[in-house]
């Protein structure tokens, strides 16, 4: 039968997904279009999260440029692996079916090498399968920050973990050489400017009640001399959206620069 293609960028609506973080993402429409999803990973080693294997991969359900806008977003590597793992259990696919044949390490996930694992590996846990390989390859978790999150979240559970097929060893396999969080951050603060939405605010449609104001965590909202909230300070907003994903009443406007609507055609 013949498998039509799916482009994720064509159809996409925005979601809070829940979890620990209750982000608002924009969403191919494709994540609740099917009555069961597989995971098709590929082993790999990632610059920022260590390994992209069955968590990470499913970012691929943000199209497009809003990827950089989620980096932009959640710049700290603890809190982007949350925003992932919030998301792989929003999109709950049933089967996880890991390509390591011929994986990838060094420095990914676009400039490493080719790494013959040999195997391919099977699990309903995107989080469980992740961590059995980190295991497996007895790599340094410190690093892995997906596998961190999952397993302080009580998604992993080696006691109860049911391994069939042959004992897996992974030797020689090479994380990246880690690289300078703060540095990464200075690029996305000097991006944010040109690819992430700026707030206003809706009069007609404010309440006042204020939600805004108290949750902005960059203290960048403020209360003109009619009461109404008003971005008194854009260098220190942070584009984490928290204004708009708690406004009840709709009255937070996302004004998307020129450069964003260019390369969102």
């Amino acid at each position: 039968e013949k498998i039509e293609p799916i482009f994720f960028d064509s159809e996409t609506y925005e979601e809070n997904i829940g979890g620990k973080l209750n982000a608002r993402l924009k969403i191919a429409k494709a994540a609740t279009s099917f009555d069961l999803i597989v995971n098709l990973p590929k082993l790999k080693t990632h610059g920022f999260m260590g390994i992209t294997c069955a968590g990470k991969i499913l970012f691929g359900f943000v199209p497009g440029i809003m990827k950089a806008q989620c980096h932009l977003r959640f710049k700290d590597p603890v809190y982007f692996a949350d925003m992932l793992i919030d998301l792989a259990k929003y999109i709950n696919p049933k089967i996880n079916l890991v390509d390591a044949v011929e994986a990838m390490d060094g420095e990914g996930p676009s400039s490493g090498k080719a790494f013959h694992a040999g195997f391919i590996g099977i699990s309903d846990n995107p989080f469980e399968i992740d961590a059995f390989l980190s295991e497996s390859a007895s790599l340094d978790e410190r690093r892995l920050y997906t596998v961190v999150s999952s397993k302080t979240r009580g998604l992993v559970d080696p006691s109860k973990r049911k391994v069939l097929g042959d004992n897996l060893q992974i030797k020689g396999f090479e994380l990246p050489q880690k690289r300078s969080t703060a540095t990464r951050a200075k690029i996305f603060d000097l991006a944010s400017r040109f690819l992430t939405a700026y707030v206003d605010f809706d009069r007609g449609k404010c309440t006042k009640c204020y939600e805004c104001f108290r949750s902005c965590p960059a203290q960048a909202i403020g209360r003109d001399e009619r009461g109404y909230p008003y971005l008194k300070d854009d260098s220190a907003c942070i584009r984490c959206y928290c204004c708009d994903e708690l406004c009840s009443a709709n009255a937070v406007i996302l004004n998307y620069p020129w450069l964003l609507k260019l390369l969102s055609r």
